[in-house]
Parts: structure tokens; C-alpha cells; sequence
């Protein structure tokens, strides 16, 4: 069950009050912040890993504060009797996200990409020729076309996400993502970027596949396709 506390204080963030929605920041931040982390790693990753790790967590921090921003403005569109306030404003950055960063992204990578001009090696050097990093968000459902529509896949993905924490969803993708990478050991690998150890990120991973099948069952009255856990 996730946590319900932003309820008490629902009306008041309605009203748009200052001291109920710096409630909702100290409660909430960590929880999105990690998630929105998570998707910032990604993006750099597509674009060649531009920015470096502290400029990555700074960017999830802006990224978060946006995210708490966007929802307090559309906190009347909120409805509750479908998911935590927490999973929406993680959900409202995720939107964001994309046109925040991918400006800022490509111009990193363009930048590095002409610093690199002047150590290029000889045409015929090709052992020493520096050669990008392209990572793609894939989910499972990259794999599973010919099993399963992929819009309808899509959209029972985001209801179930819709229901579980932050954190949990950005854990679940984060070690979808490694693993069609071909990484043989995705969980160690989370657990690292996440700064956890392994045998942490393993229970947390297994509470968050437990949440996501319960879901998906209570949603579509069957169990999930194998490949999504």
C-alpha cells in the first residue's frame, strides 16, 4: 500500500497552499527524485553520456522541483481514486523530461563531439578511433510484438505503474533496460548506480515484482506475461 498521508492534506494542496505543498515536498521528494533520477541516467545514456554524474544528479533534482512545480499548477486534474499523489507528480516529470533535458543533451553531445575533432586518429588508425555509446530505452515489450499487441501492452504498463511507488517503477525499468542491453548481471549493475548493495537491491526489486504482478492480476485477471519479470 503506498502512502497516503498527501490525503489529509488534499483540500489545502487544492487550494494551492504554500505549507501543505512544502508537506508534500519533504514527504515526496526522495521517493521522485530517485524515479526522475533514473530517467535522467537514461536520457544521457541515449545521447552518449554527455554529462557527467554530478550534472546528472542535478539535472534530477531540477527535474524533480518541475515535477512538484507542473503538479501543484494541474492539481485539479488530479484524481485520486486512481493512484498516489507521489506516482502522478513522478509521472508529471517523466512528461517533462524529454523537453527539459534533450535540448540541453544534444548540445553536450554536439560540444564533446567537436572537442573530439582535434584527437582524431589518422584515417588509417582505426584501433585508437573513439566510437559512440548509443543505449535505447527498451522495455521488454520490445521483444514481445508478436505476442502481445504493444499498444495495449503500453497502456495496461502504465496502469499497473500508475499504482506501484516511484521508485519501484524506476527499479523495474531501470533492470528491464540493462537486461535487453545484453548485461548479464543487471541487478548487481542497478545496485551500483543506485548506490545500494546488491542484497538490498534484490529484496527491493522482488517486493516491487510482487506489487507488480498483484496489480496486474487485480487489473486484468490474469498473470503477466513471464518476460515482464
Amino acid at each position: 500500500m503506498g502512502d497516503d498521508r498527501w490525503r489529509e492534506i488534499l483540500q489545502l494542496l487544492r487550494a494551492k497552499e504554500e505549507l501543505a505543498w512544502n508537506q508534500v515536498i519533504d514527504w515526496y521528494f526522495g521517493d521522485v527524485f530517485a524515479g526522475l533520477l533514473n530517467q535522467v541516467r537514461r536520457l544521457n545514456s541515449r545521447h552518449g553520456g554527455p554529462l557527467p554524474e554530478p550534472d546528472v544528479i542535478e539535472a534530477g533534482r531540477e527535474l524533480t522541483f518541475e515535477a512538484f512545480r507542473v503538479a501543484m499548477e494541474e492539481i485539479d486534474a488530479f484524481e485520486p481514486e486512481r493512484g498516489d499523489l507521489q506516482t502522478w507528480i513522478y509521472w508529471k516529470g517523466m512528461a517533462r523530461s524529454k523537453g527539459l533535458l534533450g535540448d540541453r543533451l544534444r548540445q553536450e553531445r554536439d560540444r564533446m563531439g567537436q572537442e573530439s575533432l582535434d584527437l582524431e586518429p589518422e584515417p588509417g588508425d582505426l584501433a585508437t578511433r573513439r566510437r559512440p555509446i548509443a543505449v535505447d530505452q527498451a522495455t521488454p515489450e520490445t521483444t514481445l510484438v508478436s505476442k502481445f499487441d504493444r499498444i495495449e501492452l503500453r497502456r495496461r504498463l502504465d496502469t499497473v505503474f500508475g499504482r506501484m511507488r516511484p521508485n519501484q517503477v524506476s527499479t523495474i525499468i531501470e533492470v528491464w533496460r540493462l537486461r535487453e542491453e545484453g548485461i548479464h548481471n543487471p541487478v548487481e549493475v542497478a545496485a551500483r548506480q543506485n548506490g545500494r548493495s546488491v542484497e538490498a537491491m534484490e529484496s527491493f526489486l522482488r517486493r516491487a515484482r510482487q506489487d507488480f504482478r498483484r496489480i496486474w492480476i487485480q487489473e486484468y485477471g490474469e498473470a503477466p506475461l513471464s518476460e515482464l519479470l
